[in-house]
């Protein structure tokens, strides 16, 4: 194609694959023959539909159609990573609408991505990374299997904050139970603290008994049943804060640092009139033609 291949090329491919067989010509033998037999078969309809529904879905926002349809990347989560540089992603639910959940989850299988990347590295160059998902049932999927049943000996760990049992699938809630070595509950409901009691080792009305800002806790390995721990809140807003000054050289910083500019348009050549691109409507002969 003679260039880096976008969304926009993906939505394409699934319409009509005849301007990228060049590319597919290119391809491994394993994938060449996907491509090439099975893809357009009807076999593949419903889940190219599918595919192609979540991608309208992110093109819908301006913002994520200019993020995800840009040719190039500028953000290295592997050497993020590996830096212990400190990541803030803002999903902005009420900017994005419906689209935040596809945000969210396209960045969290862009980190688990960088983290299987570790494979290659020796176990001493691996850095300890955390990954904090707040409101994680937005982004409830695969992935999320994936980082609680792969990701531990890439020296990630990882925090899910979410609000009560049922929005976990059976399987997910299982796997939560069976790979996470810290469990923490506070104000749930009184069927969530009976389904949540055998996991940390306490009884139901231990849970429902927690007041404000106090979690009762399982640490797998420390302690023998659950117990009760403070949450200091509004730690954060007691540290010192940057001035505003500092704050805008930050973030001025930091798009330089991270933001692709797309090309600049070319201009039109040189030894044809601008004018003669697009003659102007009084310029257009309107009248019928004599010949037929």
């Amino acid at each position: 194609m003679g260039r880096n291949a976008t969304l926009l090329d993906m939505l394409a491919l699934l319409d009509d694959i005849t301007p990228y067989l060049p590319a597919v010509a290119a391809l491994p033998p394993i994938q060449r023959n996907f491509f090439e037999r099975d893809f357009q078969s009807k076999t593949f309809q419903q889940t190219k539909e599918q595919v192609r529904y979540r991608l309208n879905a992110i093109f819908e926002n301006p913002t994520l159609q200019r993020l995800f349809t840009a040719e190039q990347t500028k953000l290295d989560l592997f050497s993020e990573l590996n830096r212990g540089s400190v990541i803030l992603i803002d999903t902005a639910k009420d900017y994005l609408k419906g689209a935040s959940p596809h945000f969210g989850r396209i960045l969290i299988a862009l980190v688990l991505q960088a983290v299987l990347e570790r494979a290659s590295q020796p176990e001493d160059e691996r850095t300890p990374a955390f990954l904090v998902i707040d409101e994680a049932a937005e982004y409830f999927d695969q992935n999320i299997d994936d980082l609680l049943t792969q990701v531990r000996k890439y020296k990630l760990g990882c925090v899910f904050a979410h609000q009560y049992l049922d929005q976990c699938s059976s399987g997910l809630r299982a796997s939560l139970a069976a790979n996470t070595a810290i469990k923490m509950a506070s104000g749930v409901s009184m069927a969530d603290a009976r389904a949540l009691a055998p996991d940390l080792r306490t009884s139901a009305d231990f849970i429902l008994a927690q007041p404000k800002l106090r979690f009762a806790t399982y640490i797998r390995g420390v302690t023998s049943e659950a117990v009760s721990i403070p949450v200091d809140a509004g730690r954060l807003d007691r540290q010192e804060m940057m001035s505003e000054e500092a704050y805008a050289a930050f973030l001025r910083d930091n798009r330089a640092r991270v933001t692709h500019t797309p090309p600049a348009a070319l201009p039109p050549p040189a030894s044809v009139p601008t004018a003669a691109i697009r003659p102007s409507q009084d310029t257009i002969d309107t009248t019928p033609a004599k010949k037929w």
